[in-house]
């Protein structure tokens, strides 16, 4: 029996191939790069020395709640396993969650009688993470998904240039650096090479067969949409735009494996394996440790923040400008298109970006 399984590609990570704009279904597989970063001062910091400004660490991370297989001896085991527990601050009114609160204030909750499963995770650092389907061996189709409904509003205030059309769900909500900047637009291919080694610019490889592509916020403050635009402008008119900050592959299948291998050696690795008994998701993210924390919290707790939207300092996102290092095209040293919020950015706040196709270019 097959169940539903989402792929969320989440963080700063470089996807393709891009939609046509007639959304036509293309050829498999998705590709998706994870570009590599350390601390570093950004760009923009650099042209405007008043305060420098750092891009912090980030590292490619694969989680779910499905768990490993058991019956395969080489199926790699977690890196890490985080359990949500819930607790309550001194003179918190406690959630309606079906029994009675604690007589002690601040003391944990009694255990829920369902407590949410916990999530596996892993680290794979300069891996090449090759996704298979139940017994298929060839790529299938991808499609792109405009539904034909309402599922709910971007909130964001739509302008000509912000259309109030595109919701979340939609393909087209998400960053496209088509549209960013056309002459920075498709990655260098060897960044996408199958030969070692990978140059040391990308952090991780992914490769998902087929499925349906559409967007999506689970456990983001952005989920709903984010109103931005870039700066400095790299095309005729500033992009301004309603934006989400994910990714998402569907499939139905009844068993996943996602093969590995070192961008370092070629060497076949150990892999990742599942059956499904439900509908279930695998997120694929490159962001850094903080980020990946609250999204396990908030996806556990069933929350986006308790609530409240954790603010970063800034309203640039300047870790957009790690997709540069991947993208064909000449640096001529002058600014980076970055997203600007009309607020302060929720934290986390990378969005993942569609790149043109790998010949061609263009829509």
């Amino acid at each position: 029996m097959t169940y539903p399984l989402r792929i969320i590609f989440d963080g700063v990570v470089a996807i393709g191939p891009g939609e046509p704009k007639d959304l036509s279904s293309q050829p498999g597989p998705l590709y998706a790069v994870l570009p590599r970063a350390n601390r570093q001062v950004n760009r923009w910091s650099r042209m405007n020395p008043v305060k420098p400004s750092y891009i912090p660490v980030h590292f490619p991370v694969v989680f779910t709640t499905l768990e490993p297989r058991q019956k395969d001896h080489n199926v790699r085991p977690p890196d890490e396993k985080y359990q949500y527990h819930m607790t309550r601050k001194p003179g918190e009114t406690p959630p309606n969650l079906g029994y009675p609160p604690p007589v002690v204030p601040g003391s944990p909750l009694p255990p829920h009688p369902e407590p949410p499963p916990p999530f596996y995770i892993w680290y794979p650092m300069r891996e090449r993470l090759c996704f298979q389907f139940d017994e298929e061996t060839e790529p299938g189709l991808l499609t792109y998904d405009r539904p034909p409904g309402r599922l709910y509003p971007l909130e964001c205030n739509p302008t000509a240039s912000a259309p109030n059309d595109i919701y979340a769900g939609d393909v087209r909500a998400l960053a496209d650096m088509r549209e960013i900047f056309p002459d920075r637009s498709r990655l260098r291919p060897e960044v996408l090479s199958l030969r070692a080694p990978v140059p040391n610019e990308v952090a991780a490889q992914v490769f998902v067969p087929r499925g349906n592509i559409s967007s999506g916020g689970y456990g983001r403050p952005e989920g709903p949409g984010e109103r931005v635009w870039f700066e400095p402008k790299r095309t005729g008119k500033r992009l301004e735009k309603c934006l989400v900050p994910q990714l998402i592959v569907t499939v139905e299948v009844s068993a996943v494996n996602i093969l590995c291998y070192s961008l370092d050696s070629g060497e076949k690795l150990d892999w990742l394996g599942f059956d499904l008994n439900g509908p279930a998701d695998i997120w694929v993210g490159n962001a850094d440790p903080g980020d990946v924390r609250q999204v396990l919290q908030d996806l556990a707790a069933g929350t986006i923040g308790d609530g409240e939207k954790p603010l970063h300092d800034t309203d640039f996102d300047f870790d957009f400008e790690l997709y540069y290092t991947l993208l064909e095209g000449d640096d001529d040293g002058e600014g980076l298109p970055v997203p600007k919020s009309h607020g302060r950015f929720g934290e986390p706040n990378c969005y993942v970006t569609k790149v043109g196709p790998k010949v061609g270019g263009g829509f």
